[in-house]
């Protein structure tokens, strides 16, 4: 069925932010706060849609560049990510078409980015530097001017890495090397010192 009529509008969950920065959620300056707010998470799923095009057929070539490398432990690891990016790709990019600006569609491509980078990080046997796509996507998640959406990035990612290492058995990561855990979880201050600054930057920005 379709989403309710409250769906597209997407300004629920901004009354009690727009009340905080300007008052009365009746005065023309909320109103203004939340048209403007709504605005630009539109725009920010827009850039998104794009994104996640390039993300899927990026990783999709990489996959097949690797399949001819591979022995068959990895490669029957790497095709079952293949399967999840594609179904992690597809439902954000239908909540980005089909509700762009809208705090359902946000989270979902928050959940399902740092999913992707769990298994990115796993598929390349821990290798620290897939944490950048994390990193970059971070900087997307800011664009939709969301507190929350960042911190759920932080619990999203460290609770997809302890899946990861409850499995550590699977055959595609070295669990073995005693500094993968030590080089990640420098990688994971790095994630939450990141997204200190861009909870500031967000914080500042929508009281500006």
């Amino acid at each position: 069925g379709d989403f309710p009529a409250s769906l597209p509008d997407g300004t629920r969950n901004m009354q009690s932010d727009s009340q905080a920065v300007c008052g009365d959620s009746d005065s023309p300056a909320v109103k203004n706060f939340q048209a403007g707010l709504l605005a630009q998470r539109e725009q920010a799923d827009g850039r998104v849609f794009w994104l996640l095009v390039v993300q899927w057929a990026v990783i999709l070539v990489t996959s097949f560049a690797l399949a001819t490398r591979w022995n068959y432990s990895r490669l029957d690891a790497l095709s079952s990510v293949v399967v999840w990016v594609g179904g992690l790709s597809f439902l954000p990019l239908a909540m980005v078409m089909r509700a762009p600006g809208h705090w359902a569609t946000r989270w979902t491509v928050m959940v399902s980015q740092c999913v992707m980078s769990s298994l990115l990080w796993y598929i390349s046997g821990g290798r620290p530097d897939t944490h950048l796509h994390l990193f970059a996507w971070l900087v997307v998640f800011a664009l939709y001017r969301d507190v929350p959406v960042l911190l759920g990035a932080v619990a999203t990612t460290l609770a997809g890495h302890l899946v990861v290492y409850a499995g550590s058995r699977l055959p595609a990561l070295a669990t073995d090397d005693p500094t993968l855990w030590f080089t990640n979880c420098v990688w994971m201050m790095w994630l939450v010192g990141e997204v200190a600054f861009l909870t500031t930057f967000v914080i500042l920005d929508r009281q500006a």
